[in-house]
């Protein structure tokens, strides 16, 4: 049971860290003006 709770941690950790990356790769490559209209 511990082993299959540790692999769901471990899935979550990786999916939260892949959304942060992919945001902060795509807000990184939005042209200024779109940045300043926000």
């Amino acid at each position: 049971m511990p082993r299959i709770s540790l692999f769901q941690q471990s899935l979550w950790l990786d999916l939260i860290a892949g959304l942060s990356a992919f945001g902060m790769a795509f807000c990184a490559t939005q042209p200024p003006e779109v940045r300043n209209e926000r």
